[in-house]
């Protein structure tokens, strides 16, 4: 899924929807989930594809917020 985030707090009400889920090393689904791997479903779930794991997450640019 690639695309844009249609509301801001999309990614959070997905997540908060698998409250419950396991955790499991590697684990990307509610079956299990590690930590990145519930961030990128959630994202996902949003329009918003992420990479698959934390150090990957974490290569780019800089984002601010205009406030």
């Amino acid at each position: 899924m690639v695309g844009t985030v249609a509301e801001p707090l999309d990614e959070i009400e997905h997540a908060l929807a698998v409250i419950g889920s396991p955790y499991r090393f590697g684990g990307t689904s509610p079956a299990g989930f590690d930590c990145s791997g519930l961030v990128r479903y959630s994202f996902a779930l949003a329009g918003l594809e992420l990479p698959r794991d934390t150090r990957e997450m974490t290569v780019g640019k800089l984002v601010r917020s205009k406030g």
